[in-house]
Formats: structure tokens, C-alpha cells, sequence
């Protein structure tokens, strides 16, 4: 098997930049509408990757042969290791951002705790989890050792994205209590 791990790097390198890159500027000419946009379109694609994979992929992908669960985790590797932490990243900077803004936290601190707890999980999640499992995936690749390791770890991650999909419903739903209550 033939990997191409000059495209994961480079394609994943480019997926993680851009919604940082778009923050950043965003931040630096101080447009809260558009932090508000970035927040909102990086928590959907955010969602909607999590969605994907802890949902609807699972389900497919459980029951496929050995070699065709290598591929799909291969072709992944991109999302999980670049595009998801850096879109988790990016969604969280930008909520926080914007709760400093509108001075959200100036109210009772309590209300805003499980989100900041929540959305702490999260980041760890994706950081120990998808960063963490997709080097040891490229490593047991690199070593063309232990498929069925790559396997596991590869369904890890989507039991991952599956966690990650339901704190998102959660934070989600908090956010939209403190909407309609003050």
C-alpha cells in the first residue's frame, strides 16, 4: 500500500490554517459581526464533521472489510489530524471572544460554567484523541506494523466524534437558554 503522506500534510496543513487565518484577521480589524459569522460557520462544519463521523460513518464503516477501513482512515487522516482541532479551535476562540464582547460573563458566572467546561472537554477530545490517534496511525503506516491497531484507533475516533457530537447538542442547547433568558 501506497501512502502519500506529502498530500495528507500538505492538504491538512492548508485545511488547519484557513479557519485560524480567518479569525485572526477577522480579530485584528475588530468586526464582532464577522467573529460572530466565523464562530457560527465553524461551529456548523464543526457539527457537521462530528455528525459525519460519529454518526453516519460509524454506522457504515463498522461493517466494511479490513482494507477498505484502512483506506477510509487514510483518506480521513487530513480531517483528523488538521481540519478538526483547528476548526474545534477556532469555534471556541471565537465564542469566547464574543462573550467577552457582549460581556456575557459580567452576568451570573454560573450560567456560563458548564459551556466553558463543556467546550474545555471538547478541545481536549480533539486534541488528545483525534491529534493522538492519527499520529499513531501515520506511524504504524510509516512502519507498515499493525493494521488492525490502525483499525482501532481509527474507530476510536469516530466513538470520538460521536461524544463530541452530543456535547456540541449540549452546549448548544445552554447557548440557546442563555439567549432566550436574558
Amino acid at each position: 500500500m501506497m501512502i502519500n503522506f506529502r498530500s495528507i500534510y500538505r492538504f491538512g496543513a492548508v485545511s488547519a490554517a484557513l479557519p485560524l487565518l480567518f479569525l485572526v484577521i477577522v480579530y485584528a480589524v475588530k468586526d464582532y459581526l464577522l467573529i460572530d459569522y466565523i464562530h457560527v460557520l465553524a461551529a456548523a462544519l464543526w457539527l457537521g464533521c462530528n455528525l459525519f463521523m460519529g454518526f453516519i460513518f460509524y454506522i457504515v464503516i463498522k461493517d466494511l472489510d479490513d482494507k477498505e477501513k484502512v483506506d477510509i482512515t487514510i483518506r480521513l487522516l487530513p480531517l483528523t489530524l488538521f481540519f478538526i482541532p483547528s476548526i474545534t479551535l477556532t469555534t471556541v476562540i471565537a465564542g469566547y471572544i464574543l462573550a467577552f464582547y457582549i460581556g456575557l460573563f459580567s452576568y451570573s458566572a454560573f450560567i456560563y460554567m458548564p459551556i466553558i467546561v463543556i467546550s474545555t472537554v471538547l478541545l481536549l477530545l480533539s486534541f488528545i484523541y483525534y491529534i493522538g490517534d492519527s499520529l499513531g496511525i501515520i506511524m504504524i503506516l510509516n512502519h507498515k506494523t499493525n493494521i488492525k491497531k490502525v483499525i482501532e484507533l481509527s474507530m476510536r475516533n469516530f466513538k470520538v466524534a460521536f461524544v463530541q457530537l452530543i456535547l456540541q447538542s449540549i452546549i448548544i442547547g445552554f447557548m440557546a437558554y442563555i439567549v432566550v433568558s436574558l
